[in-house]
């Protein structure tokens, strides 16, 4: 149990203080030097301790100070509290608990890093697919753009599809509450009186003078 519980805190103290910040460095590059260049043939170098690993490692602890203060990332933010809660806020009882790693793998790590993989794989890939198909003789300026800007086109298309369920959601109050405030007079019942469990009502009071 000792040695599993050692194997499980080196792997995970290994991905996050170093794969998760070297993708997250990357991503972050990859968004950032394309608009600082003056032409799409022009491909920035990018070194993976200090262009990468750094800014990413400053990322990682930004992502992990707004989930602690519950900004972003609401339902992480609630495991994570619920397994410092059942390690009975000690370092000692959640290193050893294997459980309880692997519930932080599961809400924390997992998502982050498949987070990472899919905006750093899937641009790249998608992009080469539809290089490939436009064939040597297509516009080569074209295809080094797309090569260059499909990291913003896919994080812009994740963005709205995120973004569009809490605008609906956000509309259909608004407009309830519109449609409240112009047609409901008022949201008591007015000479309601219960009737009691025969089903009889119950005797009227009479009104005094």
């Amino acid at each position: 149990h000792i040695v599993a519980c050692g194997i499980s805190v080196a792997i995970f103290a290994f991905a996050v203080i170093v794969v998760l910040p070297v993708g997250l460095g990357v991503l972050l590059l990859k968004l950032v030097l394309p608009l600082k260049v003056h032409s799409a043939y022009q491909v920035p170098i990018m070194s993976i301790m200090t262009d990468c690993w750094s800014p990413g490692l400053v990322m990682t602890e930004v992502i992990w100070r707004l989930v602690q203060t519950d900004i972003i990332m609401h339902s992480v933010h609630v495991e994570v509290m619920a397994v410092w809660a059942d390690c009975q806020a000690s370092v000692t009882n959640l290193l050893a608990d294997l459980w309880a790693h692997w519930r932080i793998w599961k809400s924390l790590v997992f998502p982050m890093l498949e987070l990472v993989v899919f905006h750093l794989v899937l641009p790249r890939t998608a992009a080469l697919t539809v290089a490939q198909l436009m064939g040597p003789s297509g516009n080569e300026y074209l295809k080094a753009a797309m090569l260059m800007y499909c990291y913003h086109v896919v994080l812009g298309m994740r963005l709205t599809a995120t973004a569009l369920p809490k605008v609906r959601q956000w509309w259909l109050g608004m407009r309830q509450k519109i449609f409240d405030s112009k047609y409901l007079v008022t949201t008591e019942l007015q000479n309601y009186h219960r009737t009691d469990a025969a089903g009889t009502a119950p005797e009227e009071i009479p009104a005094t003078e």
